[in-house]
């Protein structure tokens, strides 16, 4: 509303000029839209390999979640969560928690000591795992009425420490543990697994206990589990925006036939970028989760501009003439659009928080393709599928 406003009024507005590489950008649009009409099954070829190669890579993406990972390696985070980590042990604080007997006993303590050092054993297969747990406290010496009057004894003394472990009115305990931040998605899904499954058959195992419950949580395993899920939301992103745009387009242009064109050079620029990150193994953090679907928001505006030029060019001439206005008008808006993008989203590549990196440089590389899907991909689709009015009248 506020540009036409704007625009009526200047009486006086003079007609913009023709910038400098203009007339270039005209020539090579023309050369593009000749190459299409010239070679449209090479063409189709060319786009069909491309995206068929990109496809199985999408199942070999990888999820980061080392938090340091976010940060450059030169940022003092890094730095100092390198130092505490190598020196200190690991940062990722976390816990896990379970139900306990009314009444603690000497053979219920004595098995969670037991399950203590079975946690603690994990951290001996290579990624080192530190355990804190009421038992430890139980254990001291010396060792001569049982770990239960030892704690009975020490709660006396320190009672906040006893009340951090050991939840005497909702006869709950929880075990806390350290685990490196600094390691592999992999090895960290593994030793959650590892600790809840030890969790699971403790707790199965204590006829004392009425239908136990135990949870692990934390900050380490709230950020595992985030970052794990992120794949899936990427997944149902995608599927959002392509149902959204397939629906728009089809309602605006009554058309299921364009409908489905649009999505094409939509998708190509998403699975391209997305194969290709899988197969060089370049992770998927909370940057690049946003891709699929900002993306394709994005590169439909140019698709539906460059499809309502066409579908009112061609009402009054053929098919290959109409694909050539809307290379001359809609290709010139499509491209100074795309290059926009691609100059803003790139000024984020300059961000010390590496998600915002990956987010704005992968995004410019998607906009880039996403030239090539409005240009040449949906000018194919369009020639392969509609046919001159003339002709059929």
């Amino acid at each position: 509303m506020l540009l036409p406003a704007m625009l009526a009024s200047g009486k006086n507005m003079k007609p913009p000029s023709i910038a400098p590489l203009e007339n270039r950008l005209d020539r090579m649009l023309a050369l593009i839209c000749r190459a299409v009409e010239r070679h449209p099954w090479k063409t189709g070829l060319i786009f069909f390999t491309v995206t068929a190669a990109c496809i199985p890579g999408f199942f070999r993406l990888t999820i980061e979640t080392n938090f340091s990972r976010n940060f450059r390696e030169s940022s003092s985070i890094v730095q100092s969560l390198r130092f505490v980590e190598s020196r200190l042990g690991g940062v990722g604080t976390w816990e896990v928690a379970f139900d306990t007997p009314e009444q603690l006993t000497d053979d219920f303590l004595t098995d969670v000591l037991t399950l203590t050092d079975q946690i603690r054993a994990i951290g001996d297969q290579g990624n080192p795992l530190g355990v804190v747990s009421l038992a430890d406290v139980a254990d001291l010496p010396p060792r001569v009425r049982g770990p239960l009057w030892m704690i009975n004894r020490m709660s006396g003394r320190f009672s906040d420490l006893i009340r951090t472990m050991y939840n005497d009115d909702q006869h709950r305990m929880r075990i806390v543990l350290r685990s490196l931040e600094q390691q592999s998605a992999e090895s960290r899904a593994e030793q959650i697994q590892e600790v809840r499954r030890l969790i699971a058959d403790f707790a199965a195992a204590d006829v004392n206990v009425n239908q136990p419950q135990q949870t692990a949580s934390g900050m380490y395993v709230l950020l595992t589990e985030i970052i794990q899920s992120l794949l899936q939301d990427q997944t149902r992103s995608f599927l959002c925006a392509t149902a959204g745009i397939f629906l728009c387009v089809t309602i605006a242009f009554r058309s299921l036939r364009l409908g489905l064109i649009s999505l094409a050079p939509n998708i190509f620029p998403v699975a391209l970028l997305l194969g290709t990150l899988g197969w060089i193994g370049i992770p998927v953090n909370i940057g690049t989760a946003m891709i699929a679907s900002v993306s394709m928001g994005l590169t439909v505006d140019s698709t539906i501009h460059y499809l309502f030029a066409f579908e009112r060019a061609r009402q009054t001439m053929p098919v290959s003439e109409a694909l050539q206005h809307a290379h001359a008008g809609a290709g010139r808006a499509v491209v100074f659009a795309h290059l926009a993008l691609i100059a803003g989203f790139s000024v984020l590549t300059a961000s010390r928080f590496i998600p915002l990196v990956y987010f704005g440089g992968l995004m410019s590389l998607s906009m880039f393709w996403g030239v090539f899907g409005d240009l040449i991909l949906l000018p194919l689709l369009l020639r392969w599928t509609t046919k001159d009015i003339s002709a059929s009248v």
